[in-house]
C-alpha cells in the first residue's frame, strides 16, 4: 500500500498513584506530541475492539461551522504492536498502563472537510473524562487521533465556534450535545438557474432598456453563516445564495446625437430583487448588500446573493427575482435620478433541499 501522510496526535492521560508519578512510560512519545510521519495504511479496526463506521451513516459524523467530520474506524486496545505501530507511523510495541487504553480513531479522507483557513473562531478540545486537552490545530481529513485514557472513560472531540460547541464521544461514534440544523438536510444545495431579462428605464422623456443577467450556481444551507459570521436562531437556518451578474447599464452614450440616450448607474439591491417563499410564507432577505453596475457588462462577475433566515425543517423554497435597485441616469452634462418605466418581469425558481 502506498504511503501516506498523517498529522498524529498523542495525548497521554494518567490517573497518577499515590507517588504522583507512573512507575515507567506508557507510550513511546511526549504528552501532546503532534508530528507529521509517513504512514503505510489506514488504521485497523481488528485491534482488541473497533468498528468501521458506514460512510453514509450518521454515526461517527460531526458537522460545524466550515468544517465536516466523519470517523473511518475507531480502535480500543491495551497493547499495539510494533509492525501495527509502524503502519500508522508510530514507534512500538506501544503499551497502555494498568488500568488504561488506546483509543485510536482515524477522521475518513471522504464526507470529509478540511478547515483551510477557517479556524480563527475555532476551539477544538479532547475530554478524557474531566480532564481537558486544548489542541493546537482542529482534527482534519485522514488524520489519526490517539488518545490513553482509563478504560471506559468517555473520550470526546469538542468543537467550539463563536460561543456555539459540540462533541463526538470518539468510543463509539455518538454525538454529544448536537447543533441539529446542521444534520437535517446537506449543507450544498444544486441550484443552477440563469435570470436574462430587460426593462425600461425613463429620464427626462429618454427610454432606453437596460438588461441584466442573473446566473445563480449554488446555493448553501446551515445554522452558521460563514460569510456574515453569524449563527441563525435555534430551529432556524441560513439559505445564502451564489450568483454572478452583468448587465448594459452604463454601456455609454448613443453615437446618435438626437436619442440622447444616457448610461444608467444602477446598484442592484438584494433587499428590493429577491424574495422567497417558504410554507406559505414570503421572507425578506436578511442582508442589504448592493452591487454597483455600471462596470458589470461583458462576463459576468461575483454579486452579493440573497441570505434568508428559514426554519430548520423546511424541505424546500421558491426564490422570487425581481430586480430592482437605485439608479441614475447619466449624460455627458447632466445628470437624473430615475427609474424603471417598465421593469424587467419577475420570475420564480423552486429550491429543494436533500436530506443528509
Amino acid at each position: 500500500m502506498p504511503a501516506r501522510r498523517f498529522r498524529v496526535l498523542f495525548v497521554l492521560v494518567l490517573v497518577l498513584s499515590g507517588c504522583g508519578r507512573p512507575s515507567s512510560p506508557a507510550v513511546d512519545a511526549p504528552v501532546d506530541f503532534w508530528v507529521v510521519v509517513e504512514a503505510d495504511g489506514d488504521l485497523s479496526p481488528t485491534l482488541d475492539g473497533g468498528r468501521v463506521f458506514a460512510a453514509s451513516g450518521t454515526e461517527g459524523l460531526l458537522i460545524g461551522a466550515d468544517f465536516s467530520l466523519q470517523q473511518r474506524v475507531v480502535s480500543v486496545t491495551r497493547d499495539i504492536d510494533a509492525v501495527e505501530a509502524s503502519a500508522y507511523g508510530l514507534r512500538g510495541p506501544l503499551h497502555a498502563p494498568a488500568g488504561h487504553e488506546f483509543v485510536l480513531t482515524q477522521v475518513a479522507t471522504q464526507r470529509c472537510s478540511d478547515w483551510g483557513g477557517n479556524a480563527a473562531g475555532l476551539a477544538s478540545e479532547v475530554v478524557v473524562g474531566e480532564r481537558v486537552i486544548v489542541l493546537d490545530d482542529p482534527l482534519e481529513c485522514g488524520d489519526l487521533l490517539a488518545v490513553v485514557a482509563p478504560v471506559g472513560v468517555a473520550v470526546t472531540l469538542s468543537v467550539t465556534t463563536e460561543g456555539r460547541g459540540q462533541g463526538l464521544n470518539l468510543r463509539d461514534g455518538t454525538r454529544v450535545g448536537e447543533i441539529p440544523e446542521f444534520y437535517g438536510f446537506a449543507e450544498y444545495v444544486a441550484f443552477a438557474e440563469s435570470y436574462e431579462q430587460s426593462g425600461d428605464v425613463t429620464a427626462k422623456g429618454v427610454t432606453r432598456d437596460v438588461s441584466l443577467s442573473l446566473t445563480f450556481s449554488a446555493a448553501a444551507r446551515g445554522p452558521w453563516d460563514r460569510h456574515g459570521e453569524r449563527w441563525a436562531g435555534d430551529g432556524r437556518v441560513w439559505l445564502r445564495f451564489a450568483v454572478t451578474c452583468s448587465s448594459d447599464a452604463y454601456w455609454g452614450f448613443s453615437p446618435e446625437v438626437s436619442k440622447h440616450e444616457p448610461a444608467v448607474e444602477w446598484r442592484l439591491s438584494a433587499a428590493d430583487s429577491y424574495s422567497l417563499v417558504v410554507g406559505g410564507e414570503t421572507v425578506a432577505p436578511a442582508n442589504d448588500d448592493v452591487d454597483d453596475l455600471s462596470d458589470r457588462s461583458g462576463e459576468g462577475v461575483t454579486c452579493a446573493g440573497p441570505v434568508f433566515g428559514i426554519p430548520a425543517t423546511a424541505e424546500g423554497a421558491t426564490l422570487r427575482v425581481h430586480p430592482d435597485g437605485p439608479m441614475r441616469a447619466v449624460w455627458s452634462d447632466a445628470t437624473a435620478a430615475t427609474k424603471w418605466s417598465k421593469g424587467p418581469p419577475p420570475a420564480e425558481y423552486a429550491v429543494t433541499f436533500a436530506p443528509l
